[in-house]
């Protein structure tokens, strides 16, 4: 995934499989895509704007480790995610361009046990930000400075991870959910000068931050929004890691973010 002043761009070839395996991406859509404008981060698709109740299907894949951590001894980790039901939506500028997803992860374990365990997030809603004061204020998009913050559509659930209880090794004799609520935010790691565009894979850099706010440019005007986090219960849950993520529309097109 990846952002220049009006656009941000993400690659990967071929099906989907789910956003969790989380950061296991691999796109494909109808069309290119790329963030318009040049006081949002709104979306276009094959030169032309998304607008207001437009949208277009996507498909992604991503490799790398991905990290939660809660309490003192809790510990999953995840190798791949994929994105399901992958969407998206188009906005009337100066709003920023949104997205609709399910995360699927696999390759995941929890740490110290030979417990089977896997993740599915609940429909997400991505939206494009400024991930500082100062990027939002410049209408900045450079490695770093801009991210995905990840929401859930209804309710308050993030992601479930489910433990499967193995004869060997697993200190749960039953199945076991863990519900992790709130939202996250994704930083990306790869300025536009780093990516071209082609007909195969474009591979883009994705970072699990902990951060919890972020910022938006509404008519000139930046805006915080704070709030950012995810928890088991009342503990924080950490989420980090990379990934390397491959994105590609359709049979031809890249995806651009």
């Amino acid at each position: 995934m990846h952002f220049t002043k009006s656009t941000a761009r993400m690659t990967t070839n071929g099906t989907i499989a789910v956003f969790l395996a989380l950061l296991a991406l691999g796109l494909a859509s109808a069309a290119g895509a790329q963030a318009a404008s040049t006081d949002n981060l709104g979306w276009k698709v094959k030169g032309k704007v998304l607008g207001e109740g437009e949208t277009a299907a996507i498909t992604a894949q991503a490799e790398g480790t991905q990290v939660f951590k809660w309490g003192t001894v809790f510990h999953i980790e995840c190798s791949k995610l994929e994105l399901a039901n992958a969407k998206l939506l188009g906005a009337k500028s100066p709003a920023p361009g949104k997205g609709e997803w399910v995360i699927a992860y696999s390759g995941c374990v929890l740490l110290t046990t030979e417990c089977k365990i896997s993740g599915v997030s609940r429909t997400l809603v991505t939206t494009n930000a400024y991930l500082t004061k100062a990027a939002a204020e410049k209408e900045e998009i450079a490695s770093g400075s801009n991210g995905l913050l990840l929401t859930p559509k209804e309710g308050e659930v993030f992601i479930e991870f489910v433990v499967t209880p193995s004869l060997i090794g697993c200190p749960f004799e039953e199945r076991t959910v863990f519900s992790f609520k709130g939202s996250v935010i994704a930083r990306l790691l790869r300025s536009s000068k780093e990516t071209t565009y082609n007909e195969e894979a474009q591979t883009h850099l994705l970072e699990a931050t902990t951060l919890k706010s972020y910022f938006e440019n509404e008519a000139g005007k930046t805006v915080e929004h704070s709030g950012v986090g995810l928890k088991f219960g009342e503990d924080e849950v950490s989420w980090s890691g990379r990934a390397s993520v491959s994105v590609a529309v359709g049979s031809k097109y890249n995806l651009a973010l």
